[in-house]
């Protein structure tokens, strides 16, 4: 055993890493990596101890020789230890916390754009409280906080701070107005996705929804019940379902409700008709992308393609859903609506609806209709049944806005030809008299031959499938 250390320009440089040299007489087998010299590192699995990784390399006697030595002691400051008691400990290190009785613990602190997000133990009801945020070279700033009565912490930041978060690591605590500190310290998260170069947990969005339907699922119904502009944007613009002919790894499994109330829209409110607007057109470029991988499926289609077929239809159907709830929903916290966001709402739908008939079109009549003639029903329905409920779901709600939208045009899109109580028209549009009973039919007869044929009732499907658009 050897003691040496790593100093460079009269500092202390600890190392994390790790290196073993194991000599066998005849080589010698090297490995470095993250793995210190423990049971849990080195003799267990993962499943009931540590994830470590270490890279092997075997030498030559010769090599070890001459290698070694450079790499694990370069300044040639390594003192062999023959004895027991010249192992000496680094003194432990005071905690500044410990033994303290503070009377706010902070749990976790993230930077999220130009923000901090902090997760307390405790809900913050004390007045006059400052957070204090420590950078390095001995420089802090103090930011005011307000009583929250919550758990969590919003804490804006002024751009020249916001900078100086992006470009170093700083810990935050908080203290009273005289300077007395009342938490622990917290280092602040901050990870930046390199893809994006957005914070890590926006750009996490995107991995899930890319991974699979249950991911894409969960993804969809977080950002549609937030407000969180940026995560939009970046879901919109990145995410990009890989295209899978073949058999897909992973469980699809549904643990969140994608139909749920969407209570942070209906925080959002009247904002959420221009937020619907400024993410139209990524809204339209994200589908395209994802039905040119349609039609990869659809000219080679194969029941081990079916998962990941499913999962693109979704991710189109999803975005389209969301992005009319969102525009129908800002209208509807208004008092009037104006004739030309009536129209401008108008036309966004012919886009959205226009779009989602023809991703049914593509799921029934392109794809699942050349399958059910092709291979057992049995082969198909054990691939398309963990989405079919999902795939139904989304139909519903999309055919439940009419509803709405006939709620909202009678209350408050009324004036029209300067009569006080003359609701506006729908003109052309699918809401109106003469297209809407046409597509209802329509979707519905296609989403019902999508069901019996993995049903396996291939009768009931042919018979839906005379129904046209």
């Amino acid at each position: 055993m050897y003691l040496t250390d790593y100093s460079s320009d009269d500092r202390d440089q600890p190392l994390h890493g790790k290196a073993f040299a194991f000599d066998t007489g005849k080589d010698c087998l090297f490995a470095y990596g993250s793995a210190n010299c423990t049971t849990a590192a080195l003799l267990r699995t993962v499943g009931n101890a540590n994830l470590e990784d270490l890279v092997t390399v075997r030498l030559s006697s010769r090599e070890a020789k001459v290698l070694l030595p450079r790499l694990l002691d370069p300044a040639l400051k390594a003192v062999r230890l023959l004895k027991p008691d010249q192992l000496v400990s680094v003194p432990e290190a005071v905690d500044e916390d410990r033994g303290e009785c503070l009377p706010i613990k902070i749990k976790e602190a993230e930077a999220d754009n130009e923000r901090i997000l902090v997760w307390l133990e405790q809900p913050l009801e004390r007045p006059q409280l400052r957070a204090k945020l420590e950078f390095s070279a001995g420089r802090f700033v103090r930011i005011v906080l307000r009583e929250t009565g919550s758990p969590q912490l919003e804490i804006n930041l002024d751009p020249e701070t916001f900078k100086r978060l992006s470009d170093s690591s700083a810990i935050i605590s908080i203290e009273d107005a005289d300077g007395m500190v009342q938490s622990n310290r917290m280092l602040i998260t901050n990870l930046l996705d390199v893809q994006t170069g957005t914070n890590l947990r926006k750009a996490r969005y995107v991995k899930e929804a890319e991974q699979d339907t249950a991911g894409l699922l969960s993804v969809l119904y977080d950002l549609r019940s937030g407000n969180d502009e940026d995560a939009l944007r970046t879901f919109l613009t990145f995410c990009d379902i890989p295209l899978a002919l073949g058999p897909r790894l992973g469980l699809r499994l549904f643990n969140k409700d994608s139909g749920a109330p969407r209570e942070g829209m209906r925080r959002l409110g009247q904002h959420n008709f221009t937020l619907a607007l400024s993410l139209h057109e990524l809204a339209l470029k994200c589908c395209e992308r994802h039905f040119r991988k349609l039609g990869r499926h659809v000219s080679d289609p194969r029941p081990d393609g079916i998962p990941n077929f499913l999962h693109i239809s979704l991710a189109i159907g999803g975005v389209l859903e969301s992005q009319i709830d969102r525009a129908l929903s800002g209208l509807e916290a208004r008092d009037h609506v104006s004739p030309d966001d009536w129209c401008t709402f108008r036309n966004i739908c012919e886009a959205y609806f226009s779009k989602y008939r023809e991703v049914t079109t593509v799921i029934w009549e392109s794809y699942l209709s050349y399958l059910i003639n092709e291979y057992p029903s049995k082969q198909i329905r054990q691939a398309f049944e963990p989405e079919l409920q999902p795939l139904t779901d989304l139909a519903h709600r999309m055919l439940q806005f009419r509803g709405r939208v006939e709620e909202l045009r009678v209350t408050k899109c009324v004036g029209a030809g300067g009569q006080q109580n003359k609701p506006y028209s729908y003109f052309q549009s699918v809401f109106s008299e003469q297209k809407w009973p046409k597509y209802f039919g329509g979707i519905q007869a296609a989403q019902s031959s999508i069901v019996a044929a993995v049903s396996g009732d291939t009768v009931s499907a042919n018979a839906h499938a005379n129904a046209r658009y």
